[in-house]
């Protein structure tokens, strides 16, 4: 059996986790720069806040209905992602993570395989704080089906199997074609003008008219919901990039601020490197303007450079950001997104340069030490001071985030 395990509105339940009063009040968490709306919990889908909606349409909705509005807590969510997929792979045969909230896994036939979500839903919400709910199906499109059937029927107890051959057509009867796994907006939007409107519509199309509009992938969805596995189970592999990246607030013209900005990125992705015992061969900076911004339509710009030997120590990566910028900055124009991607990564310690010195190996100590110092005090204690870390905090809004109660040593939630 495959199963789908899915965190509940998991931004907001991250928060509720260390704010218990936040239950049963409605609540949105923001994206990046406070833009617009990506989690809501069901209180605050109940008002009729949209997903995707920007702050601003919804700012007199939020007051009137005393709605909480926190600022997305990337660190946060990530950090107790990780929690919650380390705890699953203890008690599965296999696992493939899917999303920062959402994975596969290998289960045995029922009912032994709803017993275990049971036990393993109990250990989630007892030992992370976080509700989830599991669909459990011979594939993996229904069992994403069924975990959406789990997460909206309360008294199902957030487990849902759905195998029988009867129950899932009347099942599919009811399920929406354009909430289909593998189904997108386009493709949904097409179906239901044809008069596809649910997704057993879907299952009864003629198989040689999928392939022919909606390809190969649009058949395999259509046999998985008639009941055959057809999507293969893959084991987790490890990341091809590691990136991050901002939109900001104030656009940036200048030179060295930019520059601070991308050391920062890299350090980010540099730690993160190291925490998975992998190292980039490549390392890329990317910068643009504002899309709506019709003047510079024409001035986003990437530069990347492959480096001499794998690399994950920030003093290597860098210096290299100096020249990748200086290649694609342009005076004048006002840039208001920039990010770092490290990628074709490899494992920790490859060597693809004969000549390692011992400058690569210096680089690799400082990181290891700079990763112990920041583990025991927290990781603001050492900052690159070429980054220059408060223009960061100056060119992007994020006046609603929550401490990173679990990687922030100066951010542990105190009880009085």
């Amino acid at each position: 059996m495959i199963g789908l395990i899915d965190c509940n509105n998991f931004f907001v339940s991250c928060e509720r986790a260390f704010r218990p009063e936040l239950n049963g009040r409605p609540v949105v968490v923001l994206s990046n720069n406070d833009g617009c709306v990506v989690a809501r919990s069901e209180e605050a889908k109940q008002l009729g806040i949209p997903m995707g909606i920007p702050y601003f349409k919804i700012a007199s909705l939020v007051r009137h209905e005393r709605v909480v509005v926190l600022s997305s807590n990337i660190e946060l969510y990530g950090d107790l992602s990780h929690r919650i997929m380390a705890l699953i792979a203890q008690s599965v045969p296999d696992q493939e993570v899917y999303s920062i909230d959402e994975c596969f896994v290998q289960m045995p036939p029922l009912p032994k395989a709803e017993e275990m979500a049971r036990t393993l839903r109990k250990r989630i919400l007892k030992g992370i704080g976080v509700p989830v709910s599991i669909g459990i199906a011979n594939n993996k499109t229904l069992a994403k089906i069924a975990s959406r059937i789990a997460k909206k029927q309360p008294g199902l107890g957030g487990v849902k199997p759905l195998v029988d051959a009867s129950e899932r057509e009347a099942v599919l009867k009811q399920f929406p074609v354009g909430d289909v796994w593998g189904i997108g907006r386009r493709y949904a939007k097409r179906l239901v003008t044809g008069g596809v409107l649910t997704a057993y519509d879907f299952s009864q199309l003629n198989s040689k008219w999928v392939l022919k509009n909606m390809t190969i992938r649009g058949e395999q969805t259509r046999l998985e919901l008639l009941g055959q596995r057809i999507i293969p189970f893959e084991r987790s592999h490890p990341r091809s990039s590691i990136a991050r990246s901002r939109s900001l607030s104030v656009p940036v013209d200048n030179f060295e601020r930019l520059l601070s900005l991308l050391i920062h990125f890299a350090d980010l992705c540099t730690t993160q490197l190291r925490k998975q015992h992998l190292a980039a061969m490549r390392c890329a900076a990317f910068i643009s303007p504002s899309r709506f911004d019709l003047r510079f339509k024409d001035e986003a710009r990437m530069a990347e450079v492959l480096l001499d030997n794998p690399s994950n120590a920030l003093n290597v990566i860098a210096p290299q950001l100096r020249t990748l910028l200086a290649s694609i900055f342009k005076e004048g124009v006002p840039y208001k997104r920039c990010g770092v991607v490290c990628s074709d990564l490899v494992s920790e310690g490859t060597q693809i340069n004969l000549f390692y010195n011992e400058d690569n190996r210096d680089a690799e100590k400082l990181s290891q030490t700079i990763d112990s110092i920041r583990s025991r005090f927290g990781r603001d204690v050492i900052v690159p001071a070429s980054s220059l870390h408060e223009d960061l905090q100056n060119v992007t809004n994020a006046r609603h985030r929550t401490p990173r109660y679990t990687t922030r040593w100066n951010e542990l939630l105190r009880v009085k």
